[in-house]
């Protein structure tokens, strides 16, 4: 396992993936998680799935900071009360 994955918080692995993304704000903007040594992103503002070429691209970067991925899912689903939060957004688990 890399050394160094054991030293980042939640917040680096997010400006990495905002950096590998190159995106400063809007709908791919992901936002991650830690609790108890495991990571959860969500892309809380993306209201489609992702084409499967950029979601692929985005779990082999996680990869190759030297996380595994513990799930993964590239599902949208909208709230039935369009001023209420989606009821899923694309999402991914991982650890150290």
């Amino acid at each position: 396992m890399n050394k160094t994955v054991n030293k980042l918080s939640a917040k680096q692995v997010e400006n990495a993936l905002i950096k590998y993304m190159n995106i400063s704000y809007g709908v791919k903007y992901p936002s991650v998680k830690e609790e108890d040594g495991e990571f959860t992103l969500k892309f809380k503002w993306k209201r489609k799935e992702f084409d499967q070429e950029e979601w692929d691209g985005i779990l082999s970067y996680i990869k190759s900071m030297g996380f595994k991925l513990i799930s993964e899912n590239n599902h949208y689903e909208g709230n039935y009360d369009p001023e209420e939060p989606p009821e899923w957004v694309p999402t991914i688990k991982f650890n150290k």
